[in-house]
């Protein structure tokens, strides 16, 4: 059975040029083994299961990451007609507390997620 490399490089890269599909097989990883998964330049889309709020039973559903949008979003099949929930990366930088927020959405309301980093290698 043919098992992957576990991802190696968790830096963020701020370059606009980054081809995103590139830097995953650069990384060691086969996307011609993963049918299941679409990568291009900018985006990633598949299936993941995600735990349900109410009755914490696990649902499929389609999530589509974009680099260039900043989000990651979930629907409820690939026609990604309307957006079940999902977040938009918000990075306000602040090199004194380490500090980043993540605007996390859902069909019913919206709320900041502030995080915080031990060192400040990530925004450098």
């Amino acid at each position: 059975m043919f098992q992957q490399r576990p991802l190696t490089r968790y830096l963020p890269i701020r370059s606009g040029a980054l081809d995103l599909r590139q830097h995953i097989e650069t990384a060691g990883h086969q996307l011609d083994r993963c049918p299941h998964v679409q990568v291009d330049r900018t985006s990633c889309r598949g299936v993941l299961h995600k735990m349900a709020s109410k009755f914490h039973t696990w649902q499929k559903r389609w999530f589509v990451f974009d680099r260039a949008r900043r989000t990651l979003m979930y629907y409820s099949d690939r026609a990604e007609r309307k957006a079940r929930g999902g977040a938009y990366f918000q990075v306000k930088n602040n090199s004194n507390n380490n500090t980043f927020s993540i605007l996390l959405i859902n069909n019913r309301s919206s709320k900041n997620a502030f995080l915080k980093n031990r060192s400040n290698e990530l925004f450098s």
